[in-house]
């Protein structure tokens, strides 16, 4: 059997899935990150820097004269690639060119004992960007490599997802991205980021049934020297007992015992009540207002640990979520392991960061497992802390979410 690690590219579509800034964080503007948390994990990016082969600006045939170490280096069994979208434009290379190059490069992958995933091109241009968009011969040859990467679906080792049809203004003459779907016509805003990571999750699914992370199930799944796996925070399943939490200016109701809720002062407006559901899960539904810029507002926060993190130990955060239908003016719900160190200052290992203070999380439901990056907890740490932190648009009149928390915890893994 295959591994379930991945790697992926290979343009900026890729590129902009991971970033550095300040820590290391998926981004909630490139599909890796919606892929991952859709399918519950089922995939494994083990190293987001290493496994990410996007480079913007690259053509099939840029990719072709460079994959191959790329190839013999990676532990991840599958490579998934994007449709060759900077084939089209100033390259102005033909469907035929696109397809021999691509048809090489799975050869080669599937030759080596590894599988393909495809995740068939998006449209190009919209009714603001109309610059970006494909006409004539482009267009055709546009389509004509998305339906060959259709035909390669053979189940096993080569699947097929296919986020054009989400995409696509289906009345357009020229094949335009729905509106709000990118921020230049090309590359995904978060609404975009979305509906290609939706298609692709399907595939991890298919592909890697059954090797989904399992979610915490009780709170005494705690870490101890006989249980090296268990949570490093306490009440991971963020249920009502005990003592509250302290809720934080802004927030009202009932919180977890042991988790606290804060707001950054350009989040000072954004109103967070608690509640617990029927069945006891941890609710959060933000309102109000943002003030200004970066307007945080950290929904649980952990950072008085079950146990001290260990300098030089590797750790990853969990949070198993649901956010209902109705979600505006928020840029981002995302999960980070915040550590503070003498050289390096604050890090923050971030799933689902986000891109922009005026770009919007998509308004549908959806559900699933966010997983932070890999941590190596550097020497002479000061402070550790988990956190699921929503940042509102800037300066948004209105914010409104409903988000649910099934569990959230901190495991080591090395």
């Amino acid at each position: 059997m295959i591994n379930n690690k991945i790697a992926f590219g290979p343009d900026s579509r890729s590129a902009n899935c991971v970033g550095t800034a300040g820590g290391l964080t998926l981004e909630n503007y490139g599909y890796i990150h919606w892929a991952l948390m859709l399918s519950r994990q089922c995939a494994v990016l083990e190293n987001p820097l290493v496994d990410n082969w996007g480079i913007g600006g690259n053509t099939s045939r840029d990719f072709k004269g460079r994959y191959a170490p790329l190839l013999a280096a990676t532990e991840a069994d599958t490579i998934i690639l994007t449709g060759p979208t900077n084939d089209r434009g100033s390259a102005n290379m033909s469907a035929w060119e696109s397809i021999d190059n691509y048809t090489g490069i799975i050869d080669n992958i599937l030759k080596v004992g590894k599988e393909v995933i495809l995740l068939c091109d998006t449209p190009r241009g919209d009714t603001a960007f109309t610059s970006q968009a494909l006409a004539g011969d482009q267009l055709t040859n546009h389509q004509i490599v998305r339906q060959w990467m259709l035909s390669l679906d053979n189940g096993g080792s080569i699947l097929v997802a296919d986020p054009y049809p989400y995409w696509v203004d289906p009345v357009s003459a020229q094949a335009y991205a729905k509106l709000g779907y990118t921020y230049d016509g090309l590359h995904p805003f978060q609404l975009g980021a979305h509906w290609m990571g939706f298609p692709l999750a399907g595939a991890f699914t298919r592909k890697f049934a059954g090797r989904e992370v399992k979610s915490i199930a009780t709170n005494a799944d705690l870490y101890s020297a006989a249980n090296p796996t268990g949570s490093m925070v306490q009440n991971p399943m963020v249920r009502n007992t005990g003592t509250p939490g302290s809720l934080g200016t802004g927030g009202s109701g009932t919180i977890g015992q042991y988790w606290i809720g804060s707001n950054a002062s350009g989040a000072s407006g954004v109103t967070r009540t608690y509640s617990f559901t029927a069945d006891g899960i941890q609710q959060c539904v933000l309102a109000g207002s943002a003030s200004g810029t970066a307007a945080a507002a950290d929904i649980l926060k952990q950072q008085n640990l079950h146990t001290t993190l260990i300098p030089g130990a590797t750790y990853e955060a969990f949070a198993d979520i649901e956010v209902d239908a109705g979600t505006s003016n928020i840029s981002s719900l995302q999960l980070g392991l915040e550590v503070t160190d003498p050289v390096n200052g604050t890090q923050r290992y971030w799933d689902g960061d986000r891109y922009l203070g005026t770009s919007v999380l998509p308004s549908v439901a959806y559900s699933g497992i966010l997983r932070s990056p890999k941590m190596v907890i550097p020497a002479g740490a000061t402070a550790a802390a988990l956190r699921l932190t929503a940042y509102a648009v800037d300066s948004a009149p209105s914010v409104a979410m409903t988000c649910r928390i099934k569990a959230m915890w901190l495991k080591r893994v090395l």
